[in-house]
């Protein structure tokens, strides 16, 4: 299941950037002007379909001016983004590119005037996954802040977090850490030590470090920033209830449960004082009181707290909104922890209903949302209907990441097993045929979930007789497990038993023998 943990931190310093035209010259400039702040009023109020016809119809004015002109360039941009947020990707994309070739002809291929739209591209790459095309576009926008700006700038510390993001989403965590280290030095030497923008880096590299379980790292840097929110905005501030909640998850995760507590209390606290008990800000609090109580097993007071994080999300933020849903996602997996598939549906099918009326049919957060609510149905029996969604997730990241990427292969290896679950062999061992390609083909995919392609096909091809098929695959996910986990490790154990359960199969009983013997060793082992 996807779980959402909520907390009040600030991790990155990235924002689109909707770009303004020099003044009014000739040709149709008041018509561009006219389509350019109706297309802005229609982006504020969130009628992107309505935005793109403005700028679409400021593009076609400004392609009527002088080849020099800068304003053909700001209008592509705006209309990109407008694509954007209609989820019109490739689009938004295409119109980018065409945005940096005019700024790159008018303006020149280093200019400041291209960071703007390399930012949103760069962004558009980020959000579909598409990670060695976001750090080619963050990696000219650092270029071109260096230049001209200068190594010391604060944009540049900017441009490296944006960088470091990316880094951090391809593994990247030695060059990640290289940024934002260096972002950090930036910006201590405009600012000082003990300024408000150190605390941003700060947090930046904690999450980098907590992610990374370099936990005692994580917490140094957090207290540090826990001691310049106190000294720059004082006790009571909310940049002070933010450093306290991000400690908080540091000792959560290191399942100091009692600091841990101590420290989002204190943080609910200082919102409670400030901004009240109901409010958006307290909502987050108590979401990670809610998740601590889920960690530790107390589960009907995580969902008490789960219950009141969606009041007040419903009261101030309206019903229909995305911080809803992402409460109730949280809602449903702690039922699904407890085995209350009956209420874990209903909170489900309401957070994707949220997720679509907000973001259309077709956007990755709605096929994250229909997985969960698939697993249900899958749990339940509904095997039909658990497929029908698998198959629209599959579809949703095809669209949106093309058709080899990781998620697509998780979406297709979840259908898979229903497949197989329904006796659709051959639906099954295509799917899974097609997961193992293209987790061969990517880079970036462990191993480990290699291994556990090949098992998956290896189990099939045993269930249909296909022996000869079936054994290279085990041999090879062996030989990978044994790699990764080492020769000890359960998965290993497992994969033993599947190739034991293969050989005895085939009349090999010997062999079999003496791979159960093994993989009973290492359950023994590891049965504390």
């Amino acid at each position: 299941m996807k779980k959402l943990v909520s907390a009040l931190t600030v991790t990155s310093m990235m924002a689109l950037s909707f770009l303004v035209g020099p003044p009014a010259g000739f040709c149709d400039a008041n018509s561009w002007d006219a389509h350019m702040d109706a297309g802005k009023s229609f982006y504020s109020q969130k009628k992107f379909v309505d935005a793109v016809k403005e700028y679409a119809l400021a593009v076609k004015d400004a392609e009527e001016f002088p080849a020099n002109d800068p304003r053909l360039g700001t209008s592509l941009n705006n209309l990109a983004l407008a694509y954007d947020s209609c989820q019109q990707y490739d689009l938004a994309e295409a119109t980018y590119k065409r945005a940096i070739e005019v700024k790159e002809k008018t303006a020149g291929a280093d200019n400041q005037a291209l960071v703007p739209t390399l930012n949103n591209l760069g962004q558009l790459y980020l959000v579909r996954k598409k990670y060695a095309l976001s750090e080619d576009a963050y990696k000219r926008v650092l270029s071109i802040v260096d230049t001209t700006r200068g190594t010391t700038d604060p944009e540049v510390a900017k441009a490296l977090n944006n960088l470091a993001i990316v880094y951090n989403k391809e593994g990247k965590r030695v060059e990640a850490e290289a940024a934002l280290k260096r972002a950090l030095s930036v910006v201590e030497k405009n600012f000082g030590p003990d300024d408000g923008n150190v605390i941003v880096c700060l947090n930046n590299l904690a999450v980098l470090y907590r992610e990374g379980k370099k936990l005692p790292e994580a917490q140094e840097l957090y207290e540090r920033a826990l001691a310049i929110a106190q000294k720059v905005y004082g006790a009571d501030s909310l940049d002070t209830a933010t450093a306290y909640n991000n400690l908080g998850l540091v000792y959560s995760r290191k399942e100091d449960y009692d600091q841990a507590t101590k420290h989002f209390q204190q943080g609910l606290d200082i919102v409670n004082k400030s901004k009240g008990p109901e409010s958006k800000e307290a909502s987050t609090c108590l979401s990670n009181l809610a998740m601590l109580s889920r960690l530790q097993g107390n589960y009907p007071e995580a969902e008490n707290s789960y219950k009141q994080v969606l009041a007040i999300r419903e009261k101030t933020l309206g019903d229909g909104s995305l911080e809803v849903a992402g409460t109730l996602e949280d809602l449903g997996n702690l039922y699904c922890e407890e085995e209350k598939f009956e209420l874990a549906e209903p909170a489900y099918k309401r957070s994707l209903e949220i997720r679509q009326a907000n973001l259309g049919d077709n956007n990755p957060l709605v096929a994250d949302a229909m997985h969960n609510l698939g697993e249900v149905y899958r749990v339940e029996g509904k095997l039909v209907d658990a497929e029908d969604l698998g198959k629209k997730v599959v579809s949703i990241y095809e669209n949106a990441f093309g058709p080899d990427h990781p998620d697509v292969a998780n979406g297709l290896n979840d259908l898979a097993l229903l497949y197989r679950e329904q006796g659709k062999e051959s639906d099954a061992e295509q799917s899974f045929l097609r997961v193992l390609r293209i987790r061969q083909k990517v880079s970036g995919v462990s191993e480990a979930d290699i291994a556990t392609s090949m098992n998956n096909l290896a189990r099939l091809y045993r269930q249909e007789g296909k022996y000869a098929e079936a054994e290279p695959l085990y041999q090879q996910s062996l030989a990978m497990r044994e790699k990764v986990f080492g020769p000890d490790s359960p998965a290993v154990a497992a994969s033993l038993r599947n190739y034991a359960a293969l050989l005895i199969l085939m009349h090999r009983e010997s062999e079999a023998e003496a791979m159960n013997k093994r993989a009973e060793i290492i359950e023994n082992n590891n049965s504390d």
